[in-house]
């Protein structure tokens, strides 16, 4: 058994709990996938939380592949997590979240795994020190690496929305980061992502993707 789905397992049992002790963002939660229910069990709580993680149902989860599987964490620690502005906010004016991008986050994983792909082949690498950092973010205007892809995979700008490199560059270990240094807040405001890699590592890519320059 992965430790992927020990985590949904885990997860669904805390479902439960949550559900059962009136927990309002927990009734939320399987309110939006279940209805007309008299008797909240685990098997109902595994289907929540497979939806959360972008299955069908629960049994998709348990047969899915190790990169499905790390994808579907992915989606499940960040619910607000959407394909065309990367992290966005409920009743927010500039970046409004809509469940029609969540849902082309999640429809379309095949996208992710071909960033994904090339961030492995290129040997994505983190600072080797303070000196060798390099940040870039994946707002609106820099989104470098959606402009690559376009650029590699000749497609229209959609389809290598910031969401999808965002859950590529998490596939590969790497952790969003602020530049708050006092609170360093996880996910920066206003959909933006930054990321850190190597300084070398980047002046290689730009040199190689001159696409990518800054």
């Amino acid at each position: 058994m992965s430790q992927q789905i020990d985590f949904f397992k885990s997860e669904s049992k805390k479902l439960v709990k949550q559900y059962n002790s009136q927990e309002v963002e927990a009734i939320g939660r399987v309110q939006k996938h279940i209805r007309n229910m008299d008797v909240f069990c685990l098997a109902r709580a595994q289907h929540v939380v497979a939806r959360e993680a972008g299955f069908n149902r629960w049994e998709d989860l348990l047969h899915a592949s190790a990169n499905r599987l790390q994808f579907g964490v992915i989606l499940y620690k960040n619910p607000l997590l959407t394909e065309t502005e990367g992290w966005s906010y409920p009743g927010h004016k500039v970046n409004p979240y809509k469940e029609s991008d969540r849902q082309s986050l999640i429809n379309n994983y095949d996208w992710v795994m071909r960033i994904v792909s090339w961030l492995r082949t290129n040997n994505v690498c983190e600072p080797v020190n303070s000196d060798d950092e390099y940040l870039f973010h994946t707002g609106t205007g820099k989104d470098c690496f959606s402009r690559l892809f376009v650029h590699l995979f000749n497609e229209p700008y959609k389809y290598t929305g910031t969401g999808l490199v965002i859950a590529a560059f998490m596939m590969c270990g790497f952790k969003p980061l602020s530049l708050n240094k006092q609170n360093n807040l996880p996910i920066p405001g206003q959909g933006r992502c930054y990321f850190a890699v190597s300084e070398k590592w980047w002046n290689d890519m730009c040199k190689k993707y001159p696409v990518l320059e800054r």
